[in-house]
């Protein structure tokens, strides 16, 4: 027999134990709340990532406390942290936090009442998980660019319920035709989308092999042929894996095959990407390049020129 609780886990033969935690079929990396409830100072983003995948696996009595229930862990995280809560995410590690995803076969939903913003996992249920998390220690140069922030809450507590969500972005921005995301590939790990008016410099890659997830109530709309003839998606870039050079390495500081593998990891994985996939509203209601979150995208060993060739880093307003 085992006990758990905020500060200790015992087993019945008095051992100290540790076992991840089950949720479905995956095992999760346990919050270690004992250590937050000491107060301690060495919080990190992640500690807060662990914790939002356990929670946003369970059921709420009342789905409008989505946020309220989290108010006080979120407390305690901002002032360790020293920043600023968006609906669910930090300020300052917006650009990690952007990449939660669900999988196709999570049967996560969106909530019907407005809970967050299409940016926040907040506005969902199911398993989550961070794609940032998926690349261990690798290191990223962050490409977007947070210009504004705002959230509205709904009352007195800074980190409880929200009625209004608005991020001011600026990334590299792709727009193809919905129509270029092959309809029977959906869902899938990966699928060929096939890049329309490629630059010169990039013409011999008509296609890009790229993972894409699409949020909760967006992927039947995808398999519409309606649908797909009449819109176009947006690729807003977030991050791009940051290889460091050989040639920049000190060769007194690393072996041989330290230096063949960093070759081969540059060579296969140096253009590593990761995107927000958007969509412009209906209406912009008097805001300009105005968009909402429809997904996320990966490409794990194709150049990052052959899918955004020369496109230019843009203003967008996420909603």
């Amino acid at each position: 027999m085992q006990w758990l609780c905020i500060r200790e886990q015992r087993s019945d033969d008095l051992k100290d134990f540790h076992s991840p935690l089950l949720v479905g079929d995956f095992h999760l990396e346990r919050p270690n709340l004992a250590q937050v409830d000491a107060g301690t100072q060495g919080l990190t983003y992640r500690d807060w990532y662990n914790i939002i995948k356990v929670y946003n696996h369970t059921n709420l009595t009342k789905p409008s406390d989505k946020l309220p229930a989290l108010s006080g862990l979120a407390s305690i995280f901002s002032s360790r942290l020293k920043d600023e809560y968006l609906a669910g995410l930090w300020r300052n590690d917006l650009w990690s936090g952007l990449t939660w995803y669900f999988k196709p076969w999570d049967e996560a939903v969106k909530q019907r009442i407005y809970r967050a913003p299409s940016w926040s996992w907040a506005a969902f249920d199911g398993r989550i998980n961070f794609q940032v998390e998926l690349y261990g220690n690798r290191t990223f140069r962050r490409d977007l660019e947070i210009l504004s922030s705002e959230v509205t809450r709904k009352g007195l507590d800074p980190f409880g319920e929200i009625t209004f969500g608005k991020l001011e972005l600026r990334s590299t921005l792709r727009i193809i035709p919905a129509e270029c995301i092959p309809p029977d590939s959906i869902g899938q790990f990966s699928t060929s989308i096939c890049i329309p008016n490629l630059t010169t410099e990039v013409e011999n890659h008509p296609t890009s092999d790229v993972t894409i997830y699409l949020d909760p109530g967006h992927a039947d709309k995808f398999k519409n042929t309606l649908y797909r003839h009449s819109r176009s998606v947006g690729f807003l870039l977030i991050c791009s894996e940051d290889v460091e050079a050989p040639e920049k390495s000190s060769s007194a500081n690393r072996s041989a095959n330290e230096m063949k593998a960093m070759n081969i990891l540059r060579e296969m994985d140096g253009d590593t990407w990761i995107a927000l996939i958007i969509q412009e509203r209906p209406s912009s209601l008097g805001f300009p390049q105005s968009y909402i979150r429809v997904g996320i995208a990966t490409a794990y060993r194709q150049c990052r020129q052959a899918f955004f060739g020369n496109s230019k880093r843009e203003r967008v307003i996420l909603f």
